[in-house]
């Protein structure tokens, strides 16, 4: 119970939740007859939709935060002290219906492709494949047999089904990666994140970014549309649960 209403909170703020209580509070206000209410809390909805969906200020703030990490080039590193590539899960839905890239997701499909590639120019490798997810099959298994698609055979391949999130992942993996020295592989969103958990574990990961929400090189002025945009207001949604995983971790004192 404690974990639905935490989770219902932080929800309740999130950007784009917080223009729809704008507009619906500024609604039941109007009906009210609060019509000075209204109008403030409907120009605060309106104000806070263009701030969130607008270029400037959402590529500004992914560019900053998605940017503090490079590509991971393997060829610039000493391939022999690196002995794990691990790909964290995030998000799995089993369906008869939908091809096995459908499911893995929007989040998890690229992680999973670049661990699948970073293993074929490392292959003396372990792939490590980490989530458990909420289906009958563990969100690591459905990974597994994607990247045994795309050429990464089984037997190089370590499966963690027990970790649910993201403190959980440099918990259980520790005992395997021990001190070796590993590629760690997750949205460029969710990077900073990761490496802060897994630093705090012990652990020295490599950062590879991947499946990154700003595209392209960053300009502050550029050839998108200067609109406001859904996928703006959606990846500004993102970036603010990446924040509160951050501030949970500091009060919590986590790895």
């Amino acid at each position: 119970m404690y974990l639905f209403v935490k989770d219902f909170i932080v929800a309740l703020f999130a950007p784009t939740a917080l223009v729809g209580l704008c507009f619906a509070l500024a609604l039941v206000s109007y009906r009210l007859r609060r019509e000075r209410i209204a109008k403030g809390l409907g120009c605060a909805g309106l104000a806070l939709f263009v701030l969130f969906s607008l270029n400037p200020l959402t590529e500004a703030l992914l560019h900053l935060y998605e940017g503090q990490y490079g590509a991971f080039d393997p060829a610039t590193q000493d391939k022999e002290k690196i002995s794990f590539i691990v790909v964290l899960g995030g998000g799995y839905t089993s369906s008869t219906e939908q091809p096995l890239a459908s499911q893995l997701g929007a989040f998890t499909l690229p992680r999973v492709v670049e661990g699948a590639r970073l293993w074929h120019a490392l292959p003396h490798t372990k792939l490590v494949l980490s989530g458990k997810g909420w289906e009958t099959i563990p969100e690591a298994e459905a990974m597994a047999r994607m990247a045994e698609s795309l050429g990464v055979p089984r037997a190089q391949m370590i499966l963690d089904s027990e970790s649910s999130n993201t403190a959980q992942h440099p918990v259980n993996l520790s005992t395997n990666l021990k001190k070796d020295s590993f590629v760690l592989v997750t949205s460029a969103i969710h990077m900073p994140r990761a490496m802060q958990n897994f630093k705090r574990a012990g652990l020295a990961p490599l950062p590879a970014p991947v499946g990154h929400l700003l595209t392209g090189d960053y300009q502050v002025w550029n050839s998108k549309p200067p609109y406001p945009r859904g996928d703006n207001l959606a990846a500004m949604d993102v970036l603010y649960y990446e924040w509160i995983g951050m501030i949970w971790n500091k009060l919590r004192g986590s790895p």
